[in-house]
């Protein structure tokens, strides 16, 4: 009973059920150390890609998300599409924020003069030793990421650009910019709340709007000298609102 396992395409290795096959012991250990480090290569390789897919989700600009291009199905792009990358955008920003800090974090002296700072100095200190290895890992890495994403950013900037001059040439500058600007009938909502006030509460107090004010119980109240002065409310309800 022998059965030939495929991994990622290197070799083929025997795996047997039963130890007559193989002529040797040594030749039995040299076969499953062999597996156990192809097994580790698809691991670490695995590990590296689930990364890579989290950090960059590249499947909005027409690349291809992590599973697709491991799966191997081709995402070509039939036509351009206009698509603004506002997300991209955001991830961007965050990126160069980590490479700045990653900078200071590299650079930072702390000054012996004074004892907190000492203190920090002795359980952050960076032996050039580490310093460099620093660099190296975070702040390079952090670099890389930077640069994958701006530029991608910038290729599918060059791709709008060019689905706006189509549309320019084809329908108009005005017809054009009717099609690629996106709003929804709740935009006043959130651009514009002083003319959403009819449509929805959108007050921060909603309790006080006034479509809401049949909700407040407005009850009469009386002070009551028998029991210090402290109000009573004289009708009291017979439903209490605890809630909305």
């Amino acid at each position: 009973m022998c059965m030939c396992l495929s991994v990622c395409g290197l070799a083929w290795v025997p795996i047997c059920s039963s130890l007559s096959i193989f002529p040797s012991l040594p030749c039995l250990i040299h076969s499953c150390l062999f597996v156990c480090a192809c097994v580790r290569v698809v691991s670490c390789w695995h590990k590296r890609g689930k990364q890579g897919g989290a950090l960059l989700m590249s499947g909005a600009l027409g690349r291809g998300s992590y599973r697709s291009v491991v799966a191997g199905t081709r995402n070509v792009p039939k036509r351009m599409t206009f698509y603004p990358c506002a997300y991209e955008l955001i991830q961007l920003h965050k990126a160069h924020r980590e490479v700045i800090r990653n900078f200071y974090v590299r650079d930072k002296i702390f000054d012996n003069k004074f004892p907190g700072t000492a203190l920090a100095n002795g359980l952050f200190k960076f032996v050039p030793n580490r310093r460099e290895a620093y660099h190296m890992r975070e702040v390079m890495e952090a670099i890389r990421r930077r640069s994958i994403l701006m530029h991608r950013v910038q290729q599918q900037q060059a791709i709008n650009a060019k689905v706006v001059g189509e549309l320019e040439v084809e329908h108009g500058k005005a017809a054009a910019a009717a099609m690629l600007h996106f709003t929804t009938p709740d935009s006043d909502a959130y651009f514009n709340p002083q003319q959403y006030q009819s449509v929805a509460n959108t007050w921060p107090n909603y309790w006080q709007h006034p479509s809401v004010a049949h909700v407040i119980p407005k009850p009469r109240w009386r002070r009551v000298p028998e029991l210090g002065g402290i109000t009573r409310v004289q009708d009291p309800l017979t439903e209490q609102a605890n809630d909305y």
